[in-house]
């Protein structure tokens, strides 16, 4: 199995373990005299083996994160920490420029007080555009060794 088809089962099995919480929940407490729909004691084992599946599932991801490199010399780990970083940082910066923007409002009158800016806007959006761009090359470059890394 390839990486990237292990994260789509991965993702697949989490949504079905969160659906399975969901009917034992569901059914957990019940009218008097009503029967459950669905018997959440008997659903209980299988949500623990579906969970040790997942968990099985996700050392082996993992493991091949930890050991499989990009061109970089990165690996796949290190790669998604940086990935999560600059997706952290553009994030920051954009919202920096937007309070920028916003506090660039006109007054009505002279006597209100000014209110000016302390960064530069323009270069605060360029620094937010070439960040959002390393992550997303850096997510590319890790997307596509995903289809061609065996689990």
């Amino acid at each position: 199995m390839k990486l990237a088809e292990a994260l789509i089962t991965r993702k697949e099995m989490y949504r079905k373990l969160n659906l399975l919480a969901e009917r034992i929940q569901k059914n957990i407490i019940i009218q008097e005299g009503d029967e459950p729909v669905e018997d959440p004691n008997a659903l209980m084992p299988e949500l623990e083996t579906l969970s040790q599946a997942i968990t099985e599932l996700v050392q082996r991801i993992n493991a091949t994160n930890a050991s499989t490199r990009l061109e970089n010399g990165m690996t796949i780990a290190q790669a998604l920490a940086k990935r999560d970083e600059l997706i952290r940082l553009a994030g920051f910066f954009r919202s920096f420029a937007d309070m920028g923007r916003e506090g660039q409002v006109e007054r009505y009158s002279k006597s209100e007080i000014k209110r000016v800016c302390t960064i530069d806007v323009a270069a605060t959006e360029h620094k937010a555009d070439a960040l959002a761009k390393e992550a997303r090359e850096l997510d590319m470059a890790i997307q596509a060794l995903n289809w061609q890394v065996e689990l």
